[in-house]
């Protein structure tokens, strides 16, 4: 049975902590890094390494390296609200399907951009 690779985009202090459990406990997923946004513009390196640390998977500074992984089937996104449209893009333009915190964007118009991501893409997306 091929499982899915869970790809973590978001740090302590975030419901990442619980979404990776879940995912982590389901039968048909594995954990295969947490990532951040190359530069990290949430400026929270250091909770994304502690994150990394104790679910005992590789920490991947730079977001496009880790979506280029062929382990990568899914990602789970908890990134602050601002940056929430950016990262589901860039995960969906990478063919990823994602799964989204809440809230799922912070305008109307970012909420729009993600829609029109998902469709293009051909890629699920669902919030919590």
């Amino acid at each position: 049975m091929k499982k899915h690779g869970i790809l973590l985009v978001g740090a302590k202090r975030t419901h990442q902590r619980s979404h990776a459990e879940v995912f982590r406990a389901h039968p048909k997923c594995t954990l295969v890094a947490v990532a951040s946004q190359k530069g990290d513009p949430e400026g929270r390196a250091a909770l994304y390494q502690a994150l990394a640390d104790e679910l005992d998977v590789p920490y991947i500074p730079d977001l496009d390296e880790a979506l280029a992984r062929d382990d990568v089937d899914i990602v789970s996104s908890t990134p602050m609200v601002e940056f929430q449209r950016g990262v589901a893009e860039k995960c969906m333009d990478a063919g990823k399907h994602v799964y989204m915190d809440k809230p799922l964007a912070g305008t109307v118009k970012d909420l729009d951009l993600i829609v029109a991501a998902a469709e293009r893409n051909d890629v699920r997306v669902q919030m919590f």
